[in-house]
């Protein structure tokens, strides 16, 4: 992932902390990025709210679509076991079947062809001029990490809240 990252905003993380320099030679500065770091990795793959609605379907976050997840792992129920079994997937899952159905959750990039898969699913890593809402899916994803705009959702209103990128 590190290399994947490399090209998918640790340019910009890293900037928004001082630089490779600061982080580095900055004992509280380096610290805190490795905290943050740490934290990240604790967080679960995908958030899972089944006690919110949105459009009459259960809630889901995650990084980019889950479709391609829930197809490759033949059900939603199925997905959600490999999830719960796989809680360290980030630090420590070297390959296999669940390596390939997890991974499309961080790297598919999906801009029109999203299927219903009985959920509505909120998701970025798929960059665009301005949030796109459907029936089944909010993206979010409008380059921040490309000096465009951060972009929020607020639910159950289905709010877009927009803030112009600053440097």
């Amino acid at each position: 992932y590190t290399s994947r990252w490399g090209k998918n905003g640790a340019k910009q993380t890293k900037k928004s902390y001082g630089g490779d320099w600061k982080i580095k030679n900055i004992p509280n500065l380096k610290k805190d990025y490795q905290d943050h770091r740490l934290w990240m990795k604790e967080l679960p793959l995908v958030a899972h709210f089944p006690k919110i609605e949105v459009n009459g379907r259960e809630l889901f976050l995650s990084h980019s679509s889950m479709d391609s997840a829930i197809k490759k792992s033949g059900s939603l129920e199925n997905l959600i076991k490999i999830l719960k079994e796989e809680k360290n997937f980030l630090m420590s899952y070297e390959g296999g079947e669940n390596f390939k159905i997890l991974d499309s959750i961080f790297w598919k990039v999906e801009k029109d062809n999203i299927k219903d898969m009985g959920i509505f699913n909120v998701f970025g890593h798929t960059i665009q001029d301005n949030a796109k809402i459907k029936e089944h899916y909010a993206c979010i994803d409008t380059g921040a990490c490309s000096e465009n705009k951060l972009t929020a959702l607020v639910l159950p209103e289905m709010k877009v809240i927009e803030q112009p990128f600053i440097d």
